[in-house]
């Protein structure tokens, strides 16, 4: 009688494929949601470009400012932004769709994130006017960034005071428009 090799993988080596599998996908994990955060964070900045802008013209034809609070942006859940701060600024179409209608072609949509601070949706981007927090004598706009500790710069803007969010997931960036 022939000795009949027995063929198949051994419980070690199956749980070090099991191990190599987790690894990977650990780190295809951690890479997506920082392309993700890289990604949101570059169309945030490119609608804030645009807005800045549009609220540059309006400024040089009207000689001021428009006056109020808005999100900027369309797209917002709830028709609403906010912060975990707890301030919440009415999306205001009368800005959108009034006020810049003579310098942006259409209000861009943006995607709000999620926040697991206060499980509410969190503001992307707002223009802000006279605020005691941002900039109490002109115009402001804040953002959020994802994943990162700065704030990019947007053309030759007045950077204010920028705040981490407490969970140290990201920044808000906040900048003075005149």
């Amino acid at each position: 009688m022939r000795n009949k090799k027995q063929t198949g993988f051994t419980i070690v080596e199956l749980l070090i494929v099991i191990v190599v599998i987790a690894i990977l996908a650990a780190i295809t994990i951690v890479a997506y949601n920082g392309i993700q955060n890289r990604a949101n964070n570059t169309q945030v900045v490119s609608l804030v470009r645009g807005y800045v802008t549009a609220i540059a013209a309006y400024n040089a034809e009207k000689g001021a400012y428009p006056t109020g609070t808005s999100c900027l942006g369309v797209g917002y859940p709830g028709g609403t932004c906010h912060y975990d701060g707890g301030m919440y600024s009415e999306n205001n179409g009368n800005f959108n769709t009034v006020v810049l209608k003579d310098y942006m072609s259409q209000p861009p949509a943006i995607r709000s994130v999620h926040s697991p601070i206060s499980a509410k949706w969190v503001d992307t981007a707002f223009y802000t006017w006279n605020n005691a927090s941002y900039n109490p004598t002109g115009a402001a706009i804040a953002f959020a960034q994802y994943g990162t500790a700065t704030c990019p710069q947007i053309g030759s803007l007045r950077a204010l005071t920028h705040s981490n969010f407490t969970d140290g997931s990201g920044i808000w960036c906040r900048f003075a428009l005149d």
